[in-house]
C-alpha cells in the first residue's frame, strides 16, 4: 500500500509531544481551519507565500514560534479547572454541547454536567422561540420526541448504564410540561420504576398537570428526599398511603390535580405539611374537575345555589356540588372543607405556648376549581402570612355562604345578604397583603361583588397591582345587591383605575352564566374608556366582539402598549360567510382577521403582538402584522396573563 511518510528533513515527528498536546493541535480553537475543518499543517504553509505571511506575528516571527505560543495557550485551555470549563459550556446550545463532548476529552465531563443539569420535556419545544423564553436565566436541554425521551430514559437506567459514570447524578432539574405523542403509561411505570432512582441529586421535579399521572409511590423511588426544593407531581390520589414521606427542605409545592378536599388532607398528611410548611415559598392546589359545573341548576340561579342553610342540610335539598344520586349530596359536603387541611397546623399553633404562623416565607398562593366557605376566612388570615404575598391566584372559586343561623329555606336574598352574609374571604385578607403585585381571580360569590371593595381596600393601603388578571362572571342574581351591569363595571373600572400608577399588565374578561352555558358579556364602552387612564399598561387582553367597529379606536390611547389580546370568536368581527367553507387550508383563520390586526398596527406603533380570538399576528415597524404559529401561545400567554407556572418551580 502506498503511503504518504516522508523522509529526512520533511519527516514529522510526534514522539516529543504528549497525547494532550497532540490533541490540542488537532483541536486547538487558534489553529487555521482547511478542507472540512480539519486543521492546516505547517508544511503546507509555506513562509514566502501571502498564507503563510498571514500567520505570522507582526515582528515576522517564524511560525515555529507561533505554533509554540499555540501550544502554551492550548495547555491552559484544556487544564482550566472544571468550574471555569462549566461557565464556558453554559454559553453553548445543547448541540453545540453534543459535539463538544464528542470531540474533547478534557471539555467531555463539563459539557455533560451542562447538558444534563435542567432538562425540560416539552414536544411544542421550537429553537427558533429560543428568544422568546421567559426563563433565559436558566441554561436548559429540551427534549421534544418521542425517540429523543426514549434515549434519555434509557441513558439513567441503572440496567442499561454505558458510561465512565452514572449519567443520572448529573441532572438537578427534570421538568415535564408535555410529553411527545407516542407515549405509553408503561413507559413512565418503567421510567419511574428504573430510572428515577438514578436522580440522586435532583433539587426539582415538575410534572405538568395535562400529562399522564404518575403513580403514588413515585415519591418512594425519588433518591434524595432530603435535597428536594421543587415539587410539582401530577399523582393518582385516590390511594394515598398512610406512611409519612418527609421533604425537610421543600419549597415549591404543586397539588395538580386532587380530586377532593379528602384526599388533599391524607396527601397533606403523607407529606407532613406541618413540619414544611414554614419553608414553602410556593403553594399551588387545583381540584381536578370545576367546581362550578357539577352545581344542581334545578330552580336556582347560579348566585343563589351558593348559598346553604340548616334547612337546606337537614332535608337533604339540592346544594353546591350536589348530584342526583343521593349518595353525592350526602357527601357534598366534603368539598366545603377545602381549607381543612390547615387544621392540624392550627392545632399544632394552638398547643404551642408561643403560637407562630405556618407559611410565614409563602410568596405565590395559587387556588384553582375548589369550594370556599366564607366563615373559614379568618383560618385562611391564621394560617398564612399574607403580609410576604407576592402574587395570589383565586381561579375558578365559589365562595359559599354557610348559614347555619338560618332554619329555613331562603327567598328574600336581599335581607339575607344584608344581615346574615359573612364578610368573606377577598375582604377578610385584603388588610394583610402588604406586598401584593401579582392578582389573578376567577370568584364567584352568592348575590354580590367584593372584588371592587377588595381593589379599594388594596389602595388606600398603599399596595398597588402590576398585574392584574380579572374574569367577571354576572348572572341576575347580582341585581340583589348591585343596581345594574353597567354600574357594576364602572365600579370595577373606578377600583382598577386606582392601581394606575404601577399597572402594567391587565386582562379583564366579562361573561354571563346562563342555565346552560356562558356567553360574553358586553363591556360598556365609558368604562373602556375609563381604564385609559393606566398610561403604563403594556399588555392588554379584553373581549373583542364589542369593540367593532368605533370601540377600537379606543385601544390607540395606551402609548406604551406592547401586547394585545383580544378575547372571543367574533373578536375580529362577524364572520364573513362568503370565507366560510368545509374544510379551512392552511392559516385561513389567521388570513380572515389579518385586517384588523393590520389596522391596530398601524394606529399604535407601539404594538409588537396582536392576538385576536387563537390567531397570533406579530407586528412590524411600517405598519404589517405577520401570522405567527400556535408554538408561541404559552409565550404570549405569560405575556398577557397572569399565570403560575414552571418558571415559579
Amino acid at each position: 500500500m502506498a503511503t504518504n511518510s516522508r523522509s529526512g528533513s520533511d519527516s514529522v515527528s510526534y514522539a516529543h509531544l504528549s497525547r494532550r498536546n497532540i490533541m490540542a493541535r488537532y483541536f486547538n480553537l487558534s489553529a487555521p481551519v482547511g478542507h472540512a475543518g480539519v486543521p492546516l499543517l505547517e508544511q503546507a504553509t509555506s513562509k514566502g507565500s501571502a498564507q503563510g505571511n498571514a500567520f505570522l506575528c507582526s515582528n515576522s516571527t517564524p511560525i515555529a514560534v507561533r505554533e509554540n505560543d499555540d501550544y502554551l495557550l492550548s495547555e491552559k485551555i484544556l487544564n482550566l479547572p472544571i468550574e471555569i470549563k462549566v461557565k464556558i459550556t453554559n454559553n453553548l446550545t445543547q448541540y453545540d454541547l453534543v459535539n463538544l463532548a464528542s470531540v474533547s476529552k478534557s471539555f467531555y465531563d463539563a459539557a455533560m454536567f451542562t447538558l444534563y443539569e435542567n432538562i425540560v420535556v416539552d414536544a411544542s419545544y421550537s429553537v427558533l422561540n429560543d428568544a422568546l423564553r421567559t426563563d433565559k436565566h436558566m441554561r436548559c436541554t429540551y427534549i421534544k420526541t418521542n425517540y429523543n425521551l426514549k434515549k434519555f430514559m434509557k441513558s439513567l437506567s441503572e440496567d442499561e448504564m454505558e458510561t465512565a459514570f452514572p449519567l443520572g447524578i448529573l441532572v438537578k432539574s427534570l421538568k415535564i410540561i408535555s410529553l411527545p405523542d407516542g407515549v405509553s403509561n408503561l413507559e413512565i411505570v418503567n421510567f419511574v420504576h428504573r430510572s428515577i432512582g438514578s436522580l440522586t441529586r435532583l433539587s426539582c421535579l415538575y410534572w405538568e398537570s395535562g400529562s399522564r399521572k404518575l403513580p403514588l409511590d413515585t415519591l418512594h423511588y425519588l433518591p434524595n428526599k432530603k435535597e428536594l426544593t421543587s415539587l410539582a407531581i401530577n399523582l393518582d390520589l385516590s390511594k394515598c398511603e398512610e406512611t409519612d414521606i418527609h421533604f425537610p427542605r421543600l419549597e415549591r409545592l404543586s397539588i395538580v390535580p386532587f380530586n377532593n378536599s379528602e384526599t388533599l388532607c391524607k396527601f397533606m398528611e403523607h407529606v407532613s405539611i406541618e413540619k414544611i410548611a414554614d419553608r414553602l415559598r410556593v403553594l399551588q392546589l387545583k381540584r381536578q374537575l370545576p367546581s362550578m359545573k357539577q352545581i344542581s341548576k334545578s330552580n336556582l340561579n347560579l348566585g343563589q345555589s351558593l348559598i346553604v342553610t340548616k334547612y337546606m342540610v337537614d332535608n337533604n335539598l339540592a346544594r353546591p356540588d350536589a348530584v342526583e344520586t343521593d349518595k353525592s349530596i350526602n357527601q357534598s359536603m366534603v368539598d366545603f372543607q377545602f381549607w381543612s387541611f390547615l387544621d392540624s397546623i392550627l392545632a399544632s399553633n394552638a398547643a404551642d405556648s408561643t403560637p407562630k404562623t405556618a407559611f410565614k416565607r409563602l410568596s405565590v398562593l395559587d387556588i384553582d376549581s375548589v369550594n370556599v366557605l366564607a366563615n373559614d376566612a379568618e383560618k385562611v388570615v391564621q394560617a398564612f402570612n399574607l403580609a410576604t404575598l407576592d402574587t395570589l391566584s383565586l381561579n375558578n372559586v365559589s365562595e359559599i355562604q354557610w348559614l347555619p343561623e338560618i332554619d329555613f329555606q331562603l327567598t328574600d336574598f336581599t335581607s339575607a345578604a344584608v344581615e346574615h352574609f359573612h364578610p368573606g374571604l377577598l375582604l377578610t385578607i385584603a388588610p394583610h397583603l402588604k406586598l401584593l403585585k401579582r392578582l389573578q381571580l376567577s370568584f364567584q360569590e352568592a348575590n354580590r361583588f367584593s372584588v371592587p371593595r377588595f381593589l379599594n381596600i388594596l389602595a388606600n393601603n398603599g399596595v398597588f397591582l402590576e398585574e392584574i388578571d380579572m374574569t367577571i362572571s354576572w348572572d341576575d342574581s347580582k341585581l340583589v345587591t348591585v343596581l345594574s351591569w353597567e354600574h357594576l363595571m364602572q365600579s370595577f373600572t373606578e377600583s382598577i383605575c386606582k392601581h394606575k400608577s404601577k399597572l402594567r399588565k391587565l386582562s379583564l374578561v366579562t361573561q354571563e352564566s346562563l342555565r346552560y352555558c356562558e356567553v360574553p358579556k358586553h363591556i360598556p364602552i365609558d368604562s373602556i374608556a375609563r381604564l385609559t387612564e393606566c398610561e403604563n399598561l403594556e399588555s392588554l387582553r379584553i373581549n373583542g366582539d364589542f369593540l367593532q367597529p368605533t370601540g377600537i379606536h379606543l385601544l390607540n390611547r395606551f402609548p406604551k402598549l406592547r401586547f394585545l389580546s383580544l378575547h372571543g370568536k367574533r373578536s375580529g368581527g362577524p364572520p364573513h360567510m362568503g370565507l366560510l367553507m368545509a374544510h379551512d387550508g392552511i392559516m385561513d383563520n389567521w388570513y380572515r382577521v389579518m385586517h384588523v390586526a393590520i389596522t391596530l398596527a398601524q394606529a399604535n406603533k407601539k404594538l409588537q403582538f396582536v392576538k385576536i380570538d387563537k390567531c397570533l399576528f406579530e407586528c412590524g415597524e411600517g405598519g404589517n402584522a405577520i401570522p405567527r404559529p400556535d408554538v408561541m401561545n404559552n409565550w404570549f400567554s405569560k405575556q398577557t396573563r397572569v399565570l403560575v407556572t414552571e418558571d415559579q418551580f
